[in-house]
């Protein structure tokens, strides 16, 4: 089990390893994130209609898939929101 109190369930090395191994090349500029961040703000918007669409046509599988997509998209936004430093987002781990 990861322990939450120490980053890489306790074990520095792995962290390290990891970074090493892919370079990165930290060329996106804050407009990029900030466009990015609209993007993930739309389609947040049209997973939600399309789970509200499933949910009339009684598609339980269409409802799961949209969730699904739609929370993945919650996380991303309060990711890009954490990396412009937007007062009063947690960290997104949090």
């Amino acid at each position: 089990m990861f322990s939450q109190s120490e980053p890489n369930g306790g074990n520095p090395e792995k962290g390290n390893a990891l970074r090493k191994s892919m370079p990165r090349t930290y060329d996106k500029t804050w407009e990029e994130i900030e466009d990015m961040l609209d993007q993930a703000s739309e389609r947040m918007q049209q997973w939600k209609a399309w789970y509200e669409n499933c949910k009339e046509e009684r598609d339980v599988e269409g409802q799961k898939e949209a969730a699904r997509n739609y929370k993945a998209l919650q996380g991303v936004h309060k990711t890009l929101r954490w990396v412009l430093g937007e007062q009063g987002v947690e960290h997104p781990l949090h």
